[in-house]
């Protein structure tokens, strides 16, 4: 049986998402651009778990962290129009819970996304710092917390709302 469609209006957390997850994109398409003209031919690209560059690749590389940023937002935004298509839902989606399992779904959804797209701003301006020769290294502890940040962050949201919205 199909899970119901129920329509889940925004509300202002879920425009303030949306907005700072759009502002990151803008950032991160627009950043490259500016500076594409002043890197070297080879940056780079690759770093260890101390933050110490330990692979090369052509400036030209940039854009595919740009465009694999750019490929799972989208999805993820597009995948987010449409909630009653989710399988993995924790509890069953009746006429009755819909509403709220689909809000927690996608806000979840919202939050991971914003998350993953500021995590890949971070990395491509720190590349271009490095790569303009501002910087050495990429700060591990702020790689480690964005990291932390992506998974902690939608998974904390969806355990603390779960209790409320249980049947």
């Amino acid at each position: 049986m199909a899970n119901p469609k129920v329509q889940v209006p925004w509300e202002p957390v879920d425009w303030l998402l949306e907005t700072i997850g759009a502002i990151a994109l803008v950032f991160l398409i627009f950043y490259p651009f500016l500076y594409f003209g002043q890197l070297p031919e080879e940056i780079l690209m690759h770093f260890n778990g101390r933050g110490e560059a330990d692979g090369y690749s052509g400036k030209a590389g940039i854009w595919g962290l740009v465009a694999i940023a750019l490929g799972t937002y989208l999805l993820l935004w597009y995948i987010n129009k449409s909630p009653h298509l989710f399988k993995n839902n924790q509890v069953k989606i009746t006429a009755e819970n819909a509403f709220q399992q689909y809000q927690l779904s996608t806000r979840m959804i919202r939050i991971t996304n914003v998350v993953m797209i500021s995590f890949f701003a971070f990395i491509v301006y720190e590349i271009i710092q490095i790569g303009l020769g501002r910087q050495e290294t990429l700060p591990s502890i702020v790689s480690y917390t964005f990291l932390a940040a992506l998974v902690l962050i939608p998974v904390g949201y969806l355990i603390v709302n779960w209790r409320r919205y249980k049947p």
